[in-house]
This record gives structure tokens, C-alpha cells and sequence, in this order.
């Protein structure tokens, strides 16, 4: 009888050691993004433990992660069967590096830690999010210089296949780096996302370097993607805790840098939490008609043009004669400019209202809580309603 462990395509066991060989760690937060039960997968992951293929390790980011181990070994034994080349080789050329930096960078060199930790659950969000994130699953991506699908790119791989490399400014003696804290770049029908993961808390980010990164992908995607608009004017920030961002909305002068280096940059940041939430979020914003979809659900009407309103909303109910945000679009640069203006004419608060997904409720209420009426609806109803229309539209068509 053969007891051998399987690690055959399709298995939790092959899920992981892909996923580890193009992201290098797993933290436990991102086994949560699985549909599969988390017994199962903890379970599976003692298991692999105990067959000496992962180890778990403790880092900067205070929760363990868990990394591929006994490599020469586990290669020969599991992974040349069962993992593609194109993986093999993503993990020779960046994840053995990358395993020694997350366990062990301290002092200064922590920031390298946090970096490929958050770069790894970024790409673990897309690819449970249904995105083409794996070398193995993007590489006909592009045909013909066409965008056939949609697709994750971390930034290692932008830089690397690109050309790009952060500049390096000389002044008072000192040589800065001018970097960007870009994760990835995200290629939907739904809109070009580039991707930032805000962690815990919130960076100073500097306009220059992310104006250079943002610039640099748009010219490489004219250059090789024949699409109507190569142009990135949108970014999703996902966080562990949504909170984190009700200081922006009136932030001590000397912290708005550590915002406007991004609003500076981008006509659209969506905030998005990581967890179940965003990942579906991911999906729904992948779409080409998302946005008119999630104003259509929350109003129960067409999208109005309030271009030329006193507030910046997204709906006015003119029998109530109330100004109407809709968050479900999780758009907090334009939020903040709404939340500031409300707070700022102080008028009676039932002549505002922010509609808003269950899962957003306690930041709005952070936020503009006593200035205006908070509705949500949970985010699976959306989902359901949405999954239904786009069967019909699938089945007549």
C-alpha cells in the first residue's frame, strides 16, 4: 500500500507549495481567503509540517508565516512532478532570498520583512479572488499583444521583465532612494489597479516615486497590451483593519503626506479589507460594468450625474432633498472629500446619508457618525442578486 502524501494538482497540498514557490510565505491569515473549512486546512498543514515540506517561523509582522523547507530534498521527493517549471524556477530565482529576509531582517532592514510578507498576501488575495496570478496561469495572457484575461503582476515581475529600477537622488551628501511601495499591478475589465497593502498602519508614501511607477507601467502596457486605455489612474489599498484610514479624513498637518502621496497620484483609491470581504470585492471590481451595478443595487435607480451638485455624492433624492454617498463603491478619496464638506456646513444630518456593505459600517460610523443616516446591506446580498442577473445574461446569450 502506498502511504506517499499527495501532491497532485488539485489537492490543499499543491494549492500551498504553488502558492509558497511563487510568494515564498503564507501567513495564517491568508489560509482564511480559502473557501475550503479552515479545519481542513489546518489540518493538511500539520500534516505537511510533519512530512518536513513547511516550517513555521515568527517575523516582524508579529503573526508566524510558514515557508517552504528542506528544499533539495522536497524537490526531488514532491515538487518536480507536481509544481511547474515556471514555478521551480520563480522560486530559485526570488523565494529562497525572500524566506531569509522574512525570518531574519531586523532593526532597519525589518521594512525588507514587512515588504515581502505583504507583497506574498496580496498575491494570495488575487489568487483566490479567481485572478491569473501563478507564472503557470498567466502565461497566454497575452496574445498577439491582446489581453485575454484578467491578470495580477506582482512588482518584482514588472520590474524584472520591464526594465524599471528606483532612481537615486544625491543630495547634502546623502543618496535617497526614490522607491514606490507598489505591491502589484491588477489588469481587470473593471479598470488597471495598481495595488498597495497598508498592513497595520500608514506609511509616508512618496508622490514621486509613485507618480515614476505609475508612468513607467503605463508606458510598458501601451507598449505591449493592444487595449483601448492603458492609463492606471486607479489604486486598491487593502489593510487589516479599515480603521486604520478614519485618521485621513482629518489628519494632523504633519501626517497628510502620508496621504496625499497617493491622492496625488490617483483619481480613485479603493480601500479593501483582507480578508473574505475584499477577496470577493476583487472579483466584483474585475467586472466591466461594476460600479454602475453596485449605484443601480443601492438606489434602485440609473445613475445620476452629480457633477454639478453642492457635495460630492452619488445620488440625490430630490423628494427628500438628501445627499446620498454610496461606499459600496469604496472610492475614500472622494469619501473624505464628502465627509469633510458635510462636517464642515454642519446642515441637519438628515439631509445626508452613506449606503454602505455590512463590512464597512464601523468605519463610516468612525466617520461621519452623527452627521448623517448609515444604511448597509450585507455584501453576500449584493453577490447573490448580482450572480442571478449575470446567469440570465449568460444563459440568453
Amino acid at each position: 500500500m502506498n502511504n506517499k502524501p499527495r501532491y497532485i494538482e488539485g489537492t490543499m497540498r499543491n494549492k500551498i507549495v504553488n502558492l509558497l514557490h511563487v510568494c515564498s510565505v503564507i501567513t495564517p491569515r491568508s489560509f482564511k481567503l480559502f473557501d475550503e473549512p479552515q479545519s481542513s486546512i489546518a489540518n493538511t498543514m500539520v500534516k505537511m509540517k510533519r512530512e518536513g515540506v513547511v516550517e513555521k517561523s515568527n517575523n516582524t509582522e508579529v503573526f508566524e508565516t510558514l515557508s517552504v523547507s528542506n528544499y533539495k530534498d522536497n524537490l526531488q521527493e514532491y515538487f518536480y512532478d507536481n509544481i511547474p517549471d515556471e514555478h521551480i524556477s520563480f522560486f530559485e530565482e526570488f523565494g529562497i532570498q525572500d524566506i531569509k529576509r522574512a525570518k531574519y531582517s531586523k532593526k532597519k532592514l525589518q521594512c525588507n520583512a514587512k515588504r515581502i510578507i505583504r507583497s506574498a498576501e496580496v498575491t494570495t488575495l488575487m489568487y483566490t479572488a479567481g485572478i491569473p496570478t501563478l507564472p503557470c496561469d498567466k502565461k497566454y495572457v497575452v496574445r498577439n499583444k491582446t489581453l485575454t484575461d484578467n491578470v495580477y503582476y506582482q512588482s518584482r515581475e514588472i520590474k524584472k521583465y520591464s526594465g524599471y529600477s528606483d532612481d537615486v537622488e544625491i543630495g547634502n551628501g546623502e543618496r535617497t532612494a526614490i522607491a514606490s511601495r507598489i505591491n502589484g499591478t491588477l489588469l481587470t475589465a473593471g479598470g488597471n489597479y495598481n495595488v498597495y497593502h497598508f498592513g497595520k498602519d500608514i506609511q509616508t508614501w512618496s508622490t514621486q516615486g509613485e507618480h515614476k511607477i505609475r508612468h513607467h507601467i503605463q508606458k510598458m502596457l501601451a507598449a505591449y497590451i493592444n487595449r483601448e486605455s492603458c492609463i492606471l489612474d486607479k489604486a486598491i489599498l487593502v489593510t487589516y483593519d479599515l480603521n486604520i484610514f478614519s485618521g485621513l479624513v482629518d489628519p494632523p498637518k504633519k501626517y497628510r503626506d502620508r496621504y496625499e502621496g497617493l491622492s496625488m497620484t490617483y483619481d480613485s483609491l479603493y480601500v479593501l479589507p483582507y480578508d473574505k470581504n475584499g477577496r470577493d470585492m476583487i472579483k466584483v471590481m474585475s467586472e466591466s460594468d461594476w460600479q454602475a451595478r453596485l449605484y443601480e443595487y443601492a438606489t434602485g435607480d440609473s445613475c445620476q450625474d452629480t457633477s454639478r451638485m453642492d457635495y460630492v455624492c452619488d445620488y440625490y433624492d430630490y423628494d427628500e432633498n438628501v445627499y446620498i454617498f454610496i461606499f459600496m463603491v469604496p472610492d475614500i478619496a472622494r469619501y473624505i472629500q464628502f465627509v469633510r464638506k458635510v462636517k464642515f456646513t454642519q446642515l441637519p444630518k438628515e439631509r445626508f446619508e452613506v449606503i454602505c456593505f455590512d463590512y464597512q459600517r464601523k468605519f463610516v460610523e468612525s466617520t461621519i457618525g452623527g452627521y448623517a443616516k448609515i444604511t448597509d446591506d450585507p455584501l453576500k446580498n449584493f453577490l447573490d442578486k448580482w450572480n442571478q442577473i449575470r446567469n440570465r445574461e449568460q444563459n440568453a446569450g
